[in-house]
This record gives C-alpha cells, sequence and structure tokens, in this order.
C-alpha cells in the first residue's frame, strides 16, 4: 500500500516533498540537507504530525538498511517521533498502528546499545536509551535520564553511571 503524502500534513503543510527527501537521504551529497529537513517537517522542535506517523514504515525500512540512508539517525527521529504520540492523547497509537514497524526499530536501536561501542558524549547515549523506551512504550525526556536524577544501567558493559563518568567507562 502506498502512502498518498499529499493527504498529510507536516511541520510546514503538505508532505508532498517527503519521498525526495526520503531519496536524498541515501545520496552522500543532499544527505545532510535531506535529513535537517526531515527532522524540521517531521519533527519540529519536538512537535509531531500526521505525516510523521505516517513516515515510520520508510524510516523502518531505512533503518533496517532497505533502504539506504544513516541507520542511527532514522532511528532517532523515529524515536522522537513515536515518543510525541502523547501529543496525541491515544497512549499506544504507534503501537496500535505500526507494531511490526515498532518492534524493528526497538530491535535495531537496542543493537546499537548493547553490540556496538559506544562513541560520544552523555547526550549522544542518552539518546538511544530515549529511543528504546520510547518503542517500548515509556514516555521519558532526557533530563529523567541523567545520571544524578536516576540511575542509568549502561546496556554494553552494566557499569552504572554516575555524574562525573558519563557514559560508564567512558567509552564502552
Amino acid at each position: 500500500m502506498s502512502t498518498d503524502w499529499s493527504r498529510l500534513e507536516h511541520a510546514y503543510g503538505a508532505a508532498t516533498d517527503l519521498p525526495q527527501l526520503f531519496e536524498e537521504i541515501g545520496d552522500p551529497e543532499l544527505a545532510p540537507n535531506a535529513w535537517h529537513e526531515l527532522w524540521s517537517s517531521l519533527c519540529h522542535q519536538g512537535t509531531v504530525y500526521p505525516a510523521s506517523f505516517a513516515a515510520l514504515p520508510v524510516l523502518a525500512d531505512i533503518a533496517s538498511s532497505r533502504m539506504p540512508g544513516d541507520q542511527r539517525s532514522v532511528s532517532a527521529l523515529a524515536g522522537r517521533i513515536v515518543a510525541g504520540e502523547t501529543q496525541l492523547h491515544q497512549p499506544g497509537y504507534c503501537r496500535k498502528r505500526y507494531p511490526a514497524e515498532i518492534d524493528e526499530l526497538h530491535r535495531i536501536v537496542q543493537h546499537h546499545l548493547t553490540e556496538e561501542p559506544f562513541e560520544g558524549d552523555e547526550h549522544d547515549y542518552l539518546y538511544p536509551l530515549e529511543d528504546l523506551l520510547a518503542f517500548e512504550g515509556v514516555p521519558v525526556r532526557s533530563e529523567c535520564l541523567l545520571p544524578n536524577l536516576h540511575d542509568v544501567i549502561c546496556p554494553s558493559c552494566s557499569e552504572e553511571a554516575d555524574a562525573d563518568r558519563y557514559p560508564p567507562g567512558g567509552a564502552c
């Protein structure tokens, strides 16, 4: 089934530009601008839109390498969209409408967290954790996961994070 993007809206109006942006994120020269446009259109300052949810199947295809694009970036965007479902006041909307895609995105983010070495700062570590929780249906924001507010266990090395050493042990 094909999505009629002209019937859906994102932050800037009709979502007719999304198919082109999805193609462009697979092109190394066009990808940086396309990613910026996708994020702005689908999750503008944390606000999500009907086109945001309709994009989840395409984002799952990119995350699973069935379409070209950066897996981590697309998983992060999908995580923000799923986390934004609370704006609909319809708990579980994404899981009910896109269960296979949510399960696939969950598996991919879990793989990134547990099977790949971590590199980056605390926010690079927290965002995938937020995405994982969003795919599990748990509402959360970064400040809730900061080590001085909540115990966080690194999924790679099982060490507890603390405020002075984040992520635990540096790069796991």
